[in-house]
Order: C-alpha cells, then sequence, then structure tokens
C-alpha cells in the first residue's frame, strides 16, 4: 500500500521515543501498530513485535559504514540520499528518504544545519543542502539545569527533550540573547 505522510510522521515519533528508550524499545499504540510495522519493518529502522517497537541500527551501521568508506567528514541530506540508492537504487520516494534520514540523525545525535543556522528538519522537505552536525549532548542532569536558567534568566524556552535539535536550538537562543544585552 502507499506510504502516506501522516504514517511516516507516526513512524518518527515511534522511532524518537526508541532512540530515548534506554533499551531502544517502546510500546506503540494499539491502533498504530500495524501501521509502524507495514512501513518500519521493510525499512529496516527496527522490529514491531506484538505491541513494541524495537529500534534496529541498520541505517546508523550503514551510513557510518560508507562515510568511513568515503572518508567524509560533512554528512549532508545529499550525501545520505545517495548512499541509500548505493549499491542500486531502492525507488524510495522523498519523504520516505526523509524518514530513513532522520532517524539516522536520531541515533547519531545529529543536528541539521543550513548555512551555520541550526534549522528543525521536516519530513516532507528535507533540503538536500542541509548538513548534519554531530552534536556531543550533555549529561541530563546538565541538560535540564540549563533549560531551567536559560528560561529563567534570558526567558529562552526549548522543549526539555535531550537531543541534538533541541541542544543546537538553545544554544542558538541563548546567544541571540545574551547578544541583546551585551552592552549592559
Amino acid at each position: 500500500g502507499e506510504v502516506r505522510l501522516p504514517g511516516l510522521r507516526k513512524v518518527l515519533e515511534v522511532v524518537r521515543r526508541a532512540v530515548e528508550a534506554p533499551d531502544g524499545r517502546v510500546e506503540v499504540d494499539r491502533g498504530d501498530r500495524d501501521e509502524v510495522r507495514r512501513i518500519a519493518v521493510p525499512l529496516n529502522l527496527g522490529q514491531m513485535g506484538e505491541a513494541h517497537f524495537v529500534l534496529g541500527r541498520h541505517w546508523l551501521q550503514e551510513f557510518e559504514q560508507k562515510r568511513a568508506r568515503d572518508d567524509v567528514d560533512q554528512v549532508t541530506v545529499r550525501r545520505l540520499r545517495e548512499w541509500i540508492n548505493q549499491p542500486a537504487e531502492r525507488g524510495m520516494p522523498a519523504d520516505v528518504e526523509a524518514l530513513v534520514i532522520l532517524t539516522y540523525a536520531l541515533q547519531a545525535n545529529r543536528s541539521f544545519h543550513l548555512h551555520g543556522t541550526a534549522v528543525e528538519p521536516q519530513l516532507d522537505r528535507l533540503n538536500n543542502e542541509l548538513e548534519l552536525r554531530e552534536q556531543a549532548l550533555p549529561p541530563e542532569a546538565d541538560w535540564h539545569t540549563a533549560i531551567e536558567r536559560a528560561a529563567t534568566i534570558l526567558g529562552v524556552a526549548v522543549s526539555p527533550l535531550r537531543s541534538a535539535t533541541n541542544l543546537a536550538r538553545l544554544v542558538e537562543q541563548v546567544q541571540t540573547e545574551a547578544g541583546k544585552h551585551r552592552d549592559a
């Protein structure tokens, strides 16, 4: 059957939760299980059991192998799309490729940047020019302290979810706000 955007978004949400789960395993709502099974399993994103989705490492390993093979530091969306289709074209629609790329980014802790600015990636319009930068994440406790202080002192609000994208966004907003008060 055809894969539509709402289904892809649902799978991405499940993947996001699985990345945060210590064992990569999350329960999926009964109504979503068939769709997750139908989309995620053939794409090698993971396994859908009776009630739980278990995130796999297929793409993480494949992209890291190809990155080593091609000796690449700058990982872009365009390059990942090329790697998906090596050694042979897989014929995936662009938004399905985007799901694979976003899954990899979540697992590899990479955030998306365009011309140096952190960008929130979108399944239905994932720009080929976006660069995926590796992001070392702070310990959970430090992250919570940082977002609380940023909110209290600078009025900067980001999602409490510790992820590469949110970390990049926090840094950017704090720099912008702090810049406004530099003279003071």
